[in-house]
Parts: C-alpha cells; sequence; structure tokens
C-alpha cells in the first residue's frame, strides 16, 4: 500500500498501476500480525487496519478500484506514541531502513535528537542509517570538522553515516546506492531537508518544501502524510511529517537505556539487573565511563532522555520534551550527573 487515506480512499501499487480501494469491514478492527519484539522491549501495540507500506490482497471492482482483502504478515513497524493513549499511530510498515536525517545548519545539528531517534529504531528493530544534510552550509571548515568529529562514534555501535547537501549534490550517490532494492523511511526533524534530498534524488517528484521558520529556528511541516514513493533505481521511499518526539512516548527508564546498544551491553556486566547507571554500587556502565571505554557524550544523550521519562512519568500533561537542549553537543560542557541512586533489584 502505497498511501493511507479515508477507509475509501487507499492507493495500492500492483505492478506499474496504482489502484485506489477501499478496505472490507471485517479488516477495519484487525491488527495484521507483526515482527517479534526486540530483547528487553515491550510489544508495540498499534491501531488496527492497513498503514503505509502493508503488503496486500485486493479484489479489483472496476478500472482502478478495488477493496483490500488481506493484509500479509508485517515485517516491521515504524511507530509514533501518543502521551496517554492506547495505541501508537503507525508511521509506515515494512520498512527496511530509517534515515535519521538532521541539518548540520540551520535547524543546528543536535547530537541528542540523533540519539532519540536511534533510541526509538532500536525499540522497533529498525535498522538507521544517519544522514547529516546541508554539509555544504559549513562554510566554517571547522564546523565540518566538529561534526565529523562527534559522528565518529557511531560506525563503531553499527550505524553508518553519510554526509548529503541536496543544493551540491554532495553525498547523494552514496545514499542513493544503499537505498536501491530497499524500503526506505526519511524521518528526522521538520527543515532538515527531508523532501529536498527527496527531490534530487528522484527527480520528478516535485514535493513541497518550505524554508525554516525565523521565529522558532525550527522547520514548517510541508509533507501532511506518509506516502510510499517508488525510486526509478529499484525499491521505495516513504515521505512523512516532521516528527520531534519520535517514538519516545510510552518508553519506560529501562527501554530508553536498552536503546543505548553499547550500555545495554556493559550493562549485562552490572550487580543489579535494572541498573539505570547512577550511583548503584558495581556498575560496569559507570567503570567503562570513567576508563574512557564509553563515549562521554552518549551517556549524556542517554542521562537527559531517562530524565526526561522521569519527567514524564511525574507530569503525564507536559508531554515529551520536544527539543533537546543540545545544539554543537560537542562544544557543551555538560558532564555526566550519577545523582540518583536506582532500586538497586538483583538479578
Amino acid at each position: 500500500m502505497i498511501r493511507a487515506g479515508a477507509l475509501h480512499n487507499v492507493l495500492v501499487r500492483s505492478g506499474e498501476d496504482v489502484f485506489r480501494c477501499g478496505v472490507r469491514g471485517r479488516l477495519r478492527s484487525v491488527t495484521p500480525p507483526g515482527p517479534s519484539t526486540p530483547r528487553g522491549q515491550r510489544e508495540n501495540k498499534v491501531r488496527p487496519g492497513v498503514a503505509v507500506g502493508d503488503d496486500v490482497e485486493f479484489s479489483s471492482v472496476g478500472p482502478r478500484r478495488g477493496v483490500i482483502e488481506t493484509i500479509e504478515t508485517r515485517r516491521s513497524l515504524l511507530v509514533r506514541r501518543v502521551t496517554g493513549a492506547r495505541h501508537a499511530d503507525i508511521v509506515a510498515v515494512n520498512v527496511d531502513l530509517v534515515i535519521i536525517t538532521v541539518a548540520a545548519i540551520d535547524p543546528n545539528y543536535k547530537r541528542g535528537l540523533i540519539d532519540r531517534y536511534l533510541v526509538a529504531c532500536e525499540h522497533s528493530g529498525l535498522n538507521a542509517l544517519l544522514c547529516v544534510n546541508k554539509i555544504d552550509a559549513c562554510e566554517d571548515g571547522s564546523l565540518r570538522s566538529a561534526i565529523e568529529e562527534d559522528l565518529a562514534t557511531y560506525p563503531d555501535l553499527g550505524y553508518d553515516v553519510v554526509l548529503t547537501s541536496a543544493h551540491s549534490g554532495d553525498g547523494l550517490d552514496d545514499l542513493r546506492a544503499r537505498m536501491k532494492g530497499l524500503i526506505s523511511v526519511f524521518t528526522g526533524p521538520s527543515g532538515v531537508g527531508k523532501t529536498s534530498l527527496l527531490n534530487v534524488l528522484e527527480p520528478g517528484l516535485n514535493l513541497a518544501t518550505s524554508e525554516v521558520s525565523s521565529r522558532t529556528g525550527k522547520g514548517r511541516h510541508t509533507t501532511t502524510s506518509s506516502m510510499l514513493l517508488p525510486l526509478s533505481e529499484g525499491g521505495y521511499v516513504v515521505d512523512t511529517p516532521g516528527i520531534r518526539s519520535f517514538g519516545l512516548e510510552g518508553l519506560d527508564k529501562l527501554e530508553i537505556r536498552n536503546g543505548f546498544t553499547e550500555i545495554a551491553e556493559l550493562g549485562r556486566a552490572c550487580r543489579f539487573r535494572d541498573c539505570l547507571h547512577r550511583e548503584e554500587p558495581e556498575c560496569a556502565v559507570v567503570d567503562a565511563l570513567d576508563h574512557d571505554e564509553l563515549d562521554p557524550a552518549r551517556f549524556v544523550s542517554y542521562q537527559r532522555l531517562v530524565e526526561d521519562t522521569e519527567q514524564l512519568s511525574a507530569d503525564p500533561e507536559d508531554g515529551y520534551p520536544n527539543d533537546p537542549d543540545d545544539a554543537l553537543a560537542f562544544d557543551s560542557d555538560d558532564e555526566a550527573d550519577h545523582s540518583a541512586p536506582g532500586s538497586g533489584e538483583e538479578p
């Protein structure tokens, strides 16, 4: 399925043809089987019905018209949670690669935002690629060098990095090659150039773009609904609305911890299985940090997300903090804070 709309306005691609389909009534309240839940994470409870990326079977009822009869088992789920809601909203399904897109500048590069998206991907068991767009806007060479230095930790964690520019063409061949034959989704805050990248990666799309707001420094939303777009070299891409607090509402502190893969791995050696790596005794993560075996900036991101989760738990009406205040995190003077003990539950 390439675009979800009202129940009688769903677009489905079959070969080169696109059909406008309705949905059988029995499918509207059914959640199709989904992927297994990653270790240490809870199952995503999602709204029933069809979603962008679903493999479906449909019956033809007229020229370019059809009715969806079945929805196949989903390989993956990309979701967005809403505080207090029983079900998560599905952004797309059957995604092979999440391209987490941030900007080098305008809006400013933020380490914490990258880590926030990565935690969401890990929770859903999705492969992620980091894309830093507008790299040509780094007129000061020291800014680009600082960004590259800050990103150096991610390949070691299994996340590839691509530096791109929709304006100059930097990195586009590399990005296009990584997307070939896959269902990819661009996600990230508004204003970083996701839609501009799509327009140059696949000429002819002519998707609407807009500038960053001069008042807020954040992008305006130009994509208003998710849709699956075919790529001429093979594969598909999902264009999605900008998401700032992507995927973290509803996660608890231990799920945030498990979303930092290197921290979760080190934490297996902690004395307490619910260790949050603060003042708990015999904490392997704090020990690794003290011995320069863990990236301090990643640990700061982890601490902030845990604190945000605690804040949300204490006052759900506040909602999840939208905008991590760590622009140019490589210049940050933040230091690790080991101030609050965990509950100390032993294995």
